[in-house]
């Protein structure tokens, strides 16, 4: 006579196994994703102009789903944080080559920044910019090696 295994609040191997499998994810992809907060968004501009030399994609997304290229590997050539007055911020990315004159690319009201880290090699590819109009999606080529990014992210 064989019987069903019966269930009494005890927990499985196969079970403990997969909620440890479960939170080795999501701090793989916490380790993978840094908030930065909006006090040391000037600061992380600043060394993002510094440091980054390579070309950028920039593509918009509307809170209505809609996606649109804002600029396509280009040339990076600084990002500045402009705290105006309470509700009036800008976040403006200048992107061309140097002996051009600098396409602007304008962020109104940013609320939240997170940067994200590609896997392989530990770079920050990804920042996200949440804002009042929509989500701006920067993907920075070669990623950004911010050594020092979580003082920022305290």
């Amino acid at each position: 006579k064989t019987s069903a295994p019966q269930d009494h609040g005890q927990i499985t191997l196969l079970q403990r196994c997969r909620c440890i499998s479960q939170k080795r994810r999501l701090e793989s992809v916490r380790n993978m994703t840094t908030e930065i907060p909006s006090k040391n968004w000037q600061e992380l501009c600043r060394r993002v102009s510094e440091l980054h030399r390579g070309t950028v994609n920039i593509r918009l997304l509307e809170p209505n789903g809609k996606s649109s290229a804002g600029a396509g590997n280009i040339h990076f050539r600084s990002m500045i944080f402009q705290k105006q007055t309470d509700c009036n911020d800008v976040l403006l990315i200048e992107t061309g080559l140097p002996d051009q004159r600098p396409a602007q690319h304008q962020i109104l009201e940013p609320i939240r920044l997170v940067l994200r880290k590609d896997g392989a090699n530990g770079r920050f590819n990804l920042m996200e910019i949440l804002a009042e109009d929509g989500t701006t999606e920067i993907t920075f080529h070669p990623g950004l090696n911010l050594d020092s990014v979580d003082k920022l992210s305290a």
